[in-house]
């Protein structure tokens, strides 16, 4: 049962993503002065996106990213390897990323995967350390991590999680990370969907609209979204918490599409009172699903859906398509990646050290002695994504779908530290 959670818990994060540890990045944006800095969700919304970052897209550097100011072949040839518990398109998502970095930074790169092999994990990571490995990023079985860092503690191996953050049993960080605040994911996603509620259903009264979070509550990353979905849902519709609805995909264990159009349909064909619908998804697969619900049913006029994440959807507007699937909370492949790759080399290469990367990331709130650091997001719609996606591959240096950049148009590449991991 742990090795389903797990693989689990990893399909339903990241980009397709998305989760790892949380924190509560509330920041602003930072587009070009010529740029819209609030949100946007009219239907043909045209200005730039809105981000939960400040800082600007010329980053000093610092150990634990990219410095653009490099020659990495100059550096030692370093060798590494990342490892997986499971195949699947999230983890090909992130050997991509992991890949280009490489490139980037004039490194040998290869990869394992243990099929949920537990025991294999572990013992794979002294047969990488014997054929000279200088570095690990690691995605296994999350409840195996305690295992894992004496492991890597007694190797003396440089190594970064990848999705999942290291905890001990105690709820501490074994080992810096990076990832994405999960509670203001849904507060963004649901924000963003008011938004354009109030904006395009002019027509509609507060007992009018509902709202569906698509949730998968054994994962309490994804849990933590719909908790902050129905925050957001109450705070702008007092009194409304009947028109909040829960889909939960444990009660199938589906996370792809169907899964998505099986807790949504039911919903929205027992409540006819309900004329407009909000739906917060929990990830791409689930935002997918209540999409084809919605135009099923024939109300896919008066149904907005949002999710974190986005690849899916990228590709739907790459395609050229359309549908009530709207808006995702964003973070490409590069900027997340990024983080996680270059913390690894700032270990291998002398830098930094475990305890010594990203200092500022620290949450003394929390007693902790690691970095848990937040990824920036970003809500991007179908006039925007282009515009996002073409600056972070000019910022990152590295490119899926190889956008041209306006050379004008800028977007946060760090979030800003939140205050409350002073202490």
């Amino acid at each position: 049962m742990k090795k389903v959670l797990a693989v689990l818990l990893a399909a339903a994060m990241a980009f397709t993503l998305f989760a790892c540890a949380s924190g509560t990045a509330t920041t602003s944006p930072s587009p070009s002065p010529s740029a819209s800095a609030v949100p946007s969700a009219s239907a043909n919304a045209g200005t730039a996106p809105s981000s939960t970052a400040v800082t600007t897209a010329e980053e000093k550097w610092e150990p634990g990213f990219y410095n653009h100011t490099m020659d990495y072949s100059k550096n030692p040839r370093y060798k590494v390897v990342y490892m997986m518990s499971q195949n699947s398109g999230l983890f090909d998502t992130f050997t991509w990323a992991f890949g280009e970095w490489s490139k980037l930074e004039n490194c040998d790169f290869s990869t394992f995967n243990s099929n949920g092999d537990n025991d294999l994990f572990v013992t794979t990571l002294q047969t990488m350390a014997d054929q000279g490995v200088d570095g690990y990023i690691l995605d296994p079985d999350s409840t195996i991590y305690p295992r894992i860092v004496e492991v890597m503690n007694e190797l003396k191996i440089p190594f970064m999680t990848g999705m999942g953050a290291a905890f001990d049993e105690n709820g501490k960080l074994l080992h810096p990370t990076a990832g994405f605040d999960n509670y203001k994911f849904g507060v963004d996603e649901t924000e963003w969907a008011i938004d354009y509620a109030k904006k395009n259903w002019l027509e509609a009264k507060d007992d009018d609209i509902g709202i569906i979070a698509l949730d998968y509550s054994v994962v309490p990353q994804i849990h933590s979204r719909t908790e902050a979905a129905k925050d957001i849902w109450l705070k702008y519709y007092p009194g409304q918490e009947a028109h909040f609805f829960v889909g939960d995909g444990v009660t199938s264990g589906l996370m792809n599409a169907d899964g998505g159009f099986n807790l949504t349909a039911p919903i929205m064909s027992s409540n006819t009172n309900i004329k407009y619908w909000i739906v917060a998804a929990a990830f791409d697969d689930y935002a997918d699903g209540a999409a084809r619900a919605a135009e099923q049913a024939g109300i896919d006029k008066n149904t907005v859906v949002i999710c974190p994440g986005g690849a899916e959807l990228v590709a739907h507007w790459e395609a050229g398509e359309s549908s009530c699937w709207k808006a995702v909370v964003y973070s490409g492949d590069g900027l997340f990646s990024e983080p996680i790759f270059n913390g690894l080399y700032a270990q291998m290469h002398g830098d930094a050290t475990a305890e010594t990367l990203w200092p500022e990331w620290v949450d003394h709130s929390k007693g902790e002695k690691y970095a848990n650091l937040i990824v920036p997001t970003i809500v991007l719609t179908q006039d925007t994504y282009k515009q996002f996606i073409a600056w972070e591959e000019h910022y990152t240096g590295i490119a899926r779908y190889n956008f041209t950049w306006d050379g004008t148009t800028t977007f946060p590449g760090r979030a800003e530290v939140p205050a409350s991991y002073a202490g």
